[in-house]
């Protein structure tokens, strides 16, 4: 397969020698420099942006033999590709290797304030505008360069960037700033490149024996049956362990921030860098004596939202409790996005006197984690049975299946009428996501991160504004649509949906 690459620029080579490896090494050797300032650009952070380059060159090396022309574009994609992504690990967790270069210059202090202040006003923007005013006065990209970069069209490109410059514009932070000089490249990135290279190849080696075997199924699987669709399981990995007794891993979350809050008086801060707005927040409650409480959550950006729970002397001290998640768009305007030091200010209020001695309210932050970076428990020999709910003892319910040949396949059901009220039970027990539509519109999306039955229950309420708001256009006694759209899946699945009567 045919790598293409984006548009070279004024700074391109015109050919490349032919051996890749001596090729590759020259190039982070002699070229990587001005790549670490666009990631610190991104990033804000010269540790972060050190392992977001290490990173990206040795994915690069991967399709090194591939690339035509010069690789400078085609490293900087990948450079953009993984901050900009929201499903990506979390940097800081595979920190650098080796000795990191240091910074150039023959001040050390020179101009700190300047730069924290550009810094700062580069990390206010959206981390879409941020990238985009990155590659157009850094890298000097066209508009044309960038929309290919980033994936988007040239005119949102345009109006990203006029956003941008109009805030940076009124930044008061933002007089008198001089540039700053470029940390140095050298053999010790190329080491710690070369190091990671060596370790994904180790990875490889390691589970070449499991990647046959599927590969064999699956080509046995065809020349059985071509039109019988097969998905891999997902990979196992070792149980999770547990960090202030939260799981480290669950619900497709990675644990990235956790503490106790035991005093009215004194809030609880967590602390994290954030690689994606998608988050969950976890709290398990406890008391000597039955005690209401109310937690309120917020960054420095604004108010998050707030949970309650029930402490009791028996409250368990060991797994998720109580799980919360807000919209991506406040979590956004609170200042939790991609890149940024996220500080989570935690505060109690007893709403139950008198108030216990012990009381505590254990608290853990879960980011999103990419599907394939999930891992995800070893699949058991029996699979457990699907569950309806008890929705499948009305006389009225509707079953949808997809057939046992193909799991991942789309099911839709017509015929019903908007206005009545539906209860849906979606049932799943493997690995997988299933995302329920109404009328072309996603309502509901159902995960499951382990081989055990897991369900997910919606009330399709003609009368809830938020469902109205989503689905202007149905008209009472017109006929709607219901799909179930699966992702990732590894086994079979069922919905049932049954008018509320």
């Amino acid at each position: 397969m045919q790598l293409t690459t984006a548009p070279a620029d004024s700074r391109a080579h015109e050919s490349r020698p032919s051996t890749p490896a001596g090729d590759f090494a020259e190039f982070v050797t002699a070229r990587s420099a001005r790549l670490l300032r666009v990631a610190y650009l991104l990033t804000r952070d010269w540790a972060l942006a050190e392992d977001l380059l290490q990173s990206s060159l040795a994915k690069a090396w991967t399709a090194w033999r591939r690339i035509e022309g010069d690789p400078e574009p085609y490293v900087r994609r990948i450079l953009v590709n993984t901050y900009t992504s929201w499903w990506r690990r979390r940097w800081h967790h595979e920190r650098p290797i080796g000795e990191l270069p240091e910074q150039a210059g023959p001040d050390e202090h020179r101009g700190y304030d300047d730069r924290d202040q550009l810094a700062r006003a580069l990390g206010r923007l959206p981390r879409q505008q941020r990238a985009v005013l990155v590659l157009r006065y850094y890298e000097d990209l066209s508009e044309a360069q960038i929309a290919d970069v980033l994936g988007i069209s040239p005119g949102t490109v345009k109006s990203h960037a006029a956003k941008a410059i109009a805030k940076l514009r009124v930044d008061p932070g933002l007089t008198g700033i001089q540039p700053d000089s470029e940390p140095p490249a050298g053999a010790a990135r190329l080491a710690a490149v070369q190091e990671r290279i060596q370790q994904a190849r180790q990875r490889r080696v390691v589970s070449i024996a499991s990647v046959c075997a599927v590969v064999l199924a699956l080509v046995l699987g065809y020349a059985i049956n071509p039109a019988h669709h097969v998905v891999p399981a997902p990979v196992a990995s070792a149980t999770s362990s547990l960090i202030n007794g939260f799981p480290e891993y669950a619900l497709g979350n990675r644990l990235v921030a956790t503490g106790t809050a035991t005093d009215e008086k004194m809030p609880t801060k967590l602390s994290w860098m954030a690689s994606t707005s998608d988050f969950s927040v976890y709290m398990r409650c406890r008391a000597s004596a039955a005690t209401e409480i109310r937690i309120t959550f917020e960054t420095t950006g604004g108010e998050l939202g707030q949970m309650e729970c029930d402490a009791t002397p028996d409250s368990p001290r060991t797994g998720l409790g109580t799980v919360e998640s807000w919209p991506v768009e406040k979590v956004m305007n609170a200042g939790v996005t991609a890149g940024a030091y996220v500080v989570m200010t935690v505060s109690l209020a007893i709403t139950k006197r008198p108030v216990p001695e012990d009381v505590a309210v254990d608290v853990a932050v879960g980011e999103r984690m990419a599907w394939s970076d999930y891992p995800f428990p070893a699949k058991p020999k029996v699979l457990q049975e699907l569950d309806s709910n008890r929705l499948d003892l009305s006389p009225k319910a509707l079953e949808l299946r997809p057939p046992a040949a193909d799991a991942s396949q789309t099911i839709r059901t017509v015929g019903l009428t908007w206005g009545a009220q539906y209860a849906i039970h979606i049932s799943q027990r493997a690995p997988g996501i299933l995302r329920l539509m109404v009328a072309g519109v996603e309502v509901m999306s159902c995960g499951n991160w382990s081989w055990e039955t897991g369900g997910c229950g919606y009330t399709l309420d003609p009368k809830d504004p938020d469902l109205l708001a989503k689905l202007p256009a149905l008209r009472p006694g017109e006929e709607f649509e219901i799909a179930i759209v699966p992702e990732h899946v590894s086994a079979d699945w069922a919905a049932w949906i049954a008018p509320v009567e």
